[in-house]
């Protein structure tokens, strides 16, 4: 009886730990994000600097989150153009910010 009941328990810790772990998976984008070149696979949410940068960025979006390009390094100096899941743009900026 102890034995099962350290199992069950063993199997209800094990299963708090991924409930726990697994919402950080939640927020990357899935797909492909191509900035200059440089690819990026199920991109976490949040700011890259563009290889390259700043100057023309050449932006391929093929995630399921909108990609912002930002003007300044490190997403600061203003939005310059959204780009939408799916879609390939060029811009001037610095850096992007996956939603």
């Amino acid at each position: 009886m102890a034995s099962r009941l350290l199992t069950g328990l063993g199997a209800l810790a094990a299963a708090a730990f991924l409930a726990v772990a697994s919402p950080a998976s939640a927020f990357a984008a899935e797909g492909h994000l191509v900035v200059n070149g440089e690819a990026y696979l199920n991109p976490a949410a949040g700011c890259y600097n563009a290889p390259n940068g700043p100057g023309e960025l050449e932006i391929t979006n093929s995630t399921d989150k909108a990609v912002t390009v930002f003007a300044g390094p490190d997403c600061t100096g203003g939005s310059v153009v959204t780009i939408a899941p799916g879609a390939e743009e060029t811009a001037v900026g610095h850096s992007v910010n996956v939603a």
